[in-house]
């Protein structure tokens, strides 16, 4: 849990909230990331900032890109975020 409260801690404002948005919502409204519903929802901008956002996930090797889904790698750390957004 430590791993993951340094990893938390270290992320952006707009990183936080896409892997809440990937942790919380069903797989396919987690992959509309880009659409108004979720934007509001998340508090986060549209278009180019969610696209480097998302790469900087991927390059932190904290989410995955397959056939145009973006999922948590880590399975564990997403029951740690479940867990983190009921406290």
């Amino acid at each position: 849990a430590h791993a993951y409260e340094a990893t938390w801690d270290m992320l952006t404002f707009n990183q936080k909230q896409v892997l809440l948005a990937l942790s919380r919502e069903n797989p396919e409204e987690a992959q509309k990331l880009f659409s108004s519903k979720l934007l509001e929802k998340y508090s986060l901008n549209y278009g180019s900032s969610i696209r480097r956002t998302l790469e900087s996930l991927i390059n932190k090797d904290l989410i995955d890109k397959e056939k145009g889904n973006y999922t948590i790698i880590d399975v564990v750390f997403k029951k740690w975020l479940l867990k983190l957004n009921k406290d």
